[in-house]
């Protein structure tokens, strides 16, 4: 038998076998470090756009939210996947961005939950207990957050917030006018108290859910005289899960999903 070159085409064959292997190692290796660059590239985003929150409704009521609007006339889920697909699109070079999206948020009821537990926690960190109100509990806070961040018309500041809006939220008229003397005719009529007393004890009265859509109405109007006229607290967010598909350079699609919120750490 005449082997002569079978040594060579052994040679050739695993050759052709190892270099097999080691495209597939690159070929994963690249897809790899796509998806790694990824999702760094995501967090970034995501952080970016959470750190746009508003910041004139943080100094004035200590809230974190994205408001979509960004100070502008139109509002959305659209302007807010604008910024994160820029973000995202400045900080990755290995994948192609294809599509993004927001595929979760807080609903208006979850809005209202946060917008209580914000003002409780801020309460807790930064103000001492209003000792007229009688309960201690979650409710007490929230309550003392009201009246110190709202105010009241014997204690004007201005520039700060607009006289009356303790009695909006007592009374819900349109006209600051309306609330504050109806707020003060019942309390001559009612009691003998301190004014502001009067307030705190109409405040712990009233229905919890019931001064939380006033505090939402109020904010809401806030935000609008105040260099948001498109702000809508139904397209502001505080939880939001992104999602991005990405295509590697190799041509493999993927998709990868951020979630964050404000009062939780990256989940």
């Amino acid at each position: 038998m005449n082997c002569k070159g079978g040594i060579t085409v052994f040679l050739a064959l695993m050759l052709s076998v190892i270099s097999a292997f080691i495209l597939l190692l690159y070929g994963a290796a690249g897809n790899y470090m796509s998806e790694s660059e990824a999702g760094y590239a995501v967090d970034n985003a995501v952080r970016s756009c959470f750190a746009e929150y508003n910041r004139a409704l943080f100094e004035r009521f200590h809230i974190l939210l994205i408001d979509s609007s960004y100070k502008g006339y139109e509002n959305g889920s659209e302007l807010t996947k604008g910024h994160f697909r820029t973000y995202l699109e400045n900080s990755i070079s290995t994948s192609k961005v294809c599509e993004v999206g927001i595929t979760g948020y807080g609903t208006e009821s979850e809005t209202k939950r946060y917008l209580y537990e914000s003002a409780v926690r801020y309460a807790k960190e930064n103000l001492a207990f209003d000792r007229r109100f009688s309960d201690t509990g979650d409710e007490g806070w929230f309550l003392t957050y009201l009246i110190s961040v709202c105010g009241n018309d014997d204690i004007p500041c201005q520039g700060a917030y607009r006289t009356g809006e303790i009695e909006y939220l007592l009374y819900a008229y349109v006209s600051d006018e309306e609330n504050i003397m109806n707020a003060r005719m019942d309390h001559v009529d009612e009691t003998e108290a301190p004014y502001e007393d009067y307030l705190c004890a109409r405040l712990e009265d009233e229905d919890t859910a019931v001064l939380l859509d006033r505090f939402k109405n109020l904010i809401t109007e806030y935000m609008k005289e105040n260099g948001s006229p498109a702000f809508d607290l139904e397209e502001c967010y505080y939880d939001v899960s992104f999602m991005a598909g990405l295509q590697s350079r190799q041509g493999k699609y993927y998709v990868i999903e951020k979630r964050y919120a404000y009062l939780n750490e990256s989940i």
